[in-house]
């Protein structure tokens, strides 16, 4: 917990300060096309970051390292990368660090979401920016989790897979409660979807038809059906590619002294919390997630 610091009740990592997320929270306005990924940890987030970044580049041939060209919005201002105004302004683009189209990232709640006006469909379409949300089995998402925290240089997480699961279920890691996340956001957005400027893409559609997935997300962002530009996108986002992408990327961090985490793309998989997880610990994980659908459905909001 000391490796850690809290904001509005949610964990998040030490370097971040609460008044710089005020701020974001308060003045941050996205700009004309921007993406947002909205994601709890490990449900996606560098897949759809190597997706988008492709489509937008207009291929895989310059993707270098998706987590720096896609940019994490609260760590970039609150680890002095930038001011919140410079970020405003345009920042990474400006250093050539992004496309011209901004693909950024949050593993935010919708509460706390990092810029103004959150999931709500008047803002987005105001700014002309897009949200692209995720969802995965939340058993292999805590399985997930657990390894990368172990693994993690930031984390240095050393305690046991039952402590973790009891931090995970209290809503004790980054992201807070995956069932309120994930209600949070589906309730913010509701209306963003229904207007287009939102869409929830599920981890298990992206690993059953990940071209499909693509051509997806191609009209999600006004992009016009190329094929080729699909084929090659959904090419550089199978798990071997992606391996392969990540291990350059950390031959050159080595090289260069730099920390990192060797196991961020580690399976991907579905379906292989067994690994881990007691029977009982994936029955109390259905239960929530059946109470999660079962509010969603009675407000309408199950797609």
């Amino acid at each position: 917990a000391d490796r850690h610091t809290r904001y509005e009740g949610l964990v998040y990592l030490p370097y971040v300060r609460a008044w710089m997320l005020d701020d974001l929270r308060a003045n941050n306005v996205l700009l004309e096309r921007d993406v947002v990924i909205a994601s709890f940890p490990k449900t996606g987030t560098t897949w759809l970051q190597t997706l988008l970044l492709s489509l937008h580049f207009g291929g895989p041939q310059r993707l270098r390292d998706p987590m720096r060209q896609s940019v994490w919005i609260e760590a970039a201002v609150c680890r002095r990368k930038c001011t919140a105004g410079e970020f405003q302004e345009g920042w990474g683009e400006l250093r050539g660090v992004e496309p011209p189209t901004r693909v950024l990232k949050t593993h935010a709640q919708a509460r706390v979401a990092p810029w103004v006006g959150g999931g709500d469909a008047g803002a987005l379409t105001r700014c002309r920016a897009k949200l692209v949300l995720t969802w995965r089995d939340p058993r292999d998402v805590a399985v997930s989790c657990f390894h990368h925290i172990t693994a993690s240089n930031a984390y240095r997480y050393r305690g046991s897979w039952d402590d973790f699961l009891k931090m995970f279920l209290d809503g004790g890691t980054e992201g807070g409660d995956f069932w309120e996340w994930q209600l949070g956001w589906r309730r913010a957005t509701a209306d963003a979807v229904k207007a287009g400027v939102a869409l929830w893409v599920h981890y298990e559609d992206l690993k059953s038809d990940l071209p499909g997935q693509v051509r997806r997300l191609q009209a999600f962002c006004d992009m016009p059906q190329d094929e080729a530009l699909a084929a090659a996108t959904a090419a550089a986002g199978e798990f071997t590619a992606m391996r392969a992408l990540f291990e350059r990327r950390n031959t050159r961090k080595l090289a260069h002294g730099k920390k990192f985490n060797a196991e961020h793309i580690r399976k991907g998989e579905v379906g292989g919390f067994g690994e881990l997880m007691s029977e009982e610990q994936s029955r109390e994980f259905e239960r929530r997630t059946a109470q999660l659908e079962a509010t969603l459905r009675a407000e309408g909001l199950l797609n």
